[in-house]
């Protein structure tokens, strides 16, 4: 099993919070936690997914989640 993601990691408050600061939209964002929330399935406190198989399977360093966003955001303007 192969996961081709970004490497880093970062929650959904994390992810939104590096978006905000990077289109210079300077508003407080609040996190939410599981417990917010009335969820069917039992969640992991912690679980990310590692790209360090697929990156040693083919020699190369995949990109960091921030820079690829930071990619994103400023090509599509």
């Amino acid at each position: 099993l192969y996961h081709l993601v970004n490497s880093g990691y970062a929650s959904r408050y994390g992810w939104a919070k590096e978006d905000f600061k990077l289109m210079g939209i300077k508003r407080f964002i609040y996190p939410a936690y599981q417990s917010d929330f009335n969820l069917p399935a039992k969640r992991p406190r912690w679980s990310v997914i590692d790209n360090s198989r697929i990156s040693d399977k083919l020699g190369a360093e995949i990109m960091d989640w921030k820079d690829s966003l930071r990619d994103i955001i400023f090509k599509r303007g």
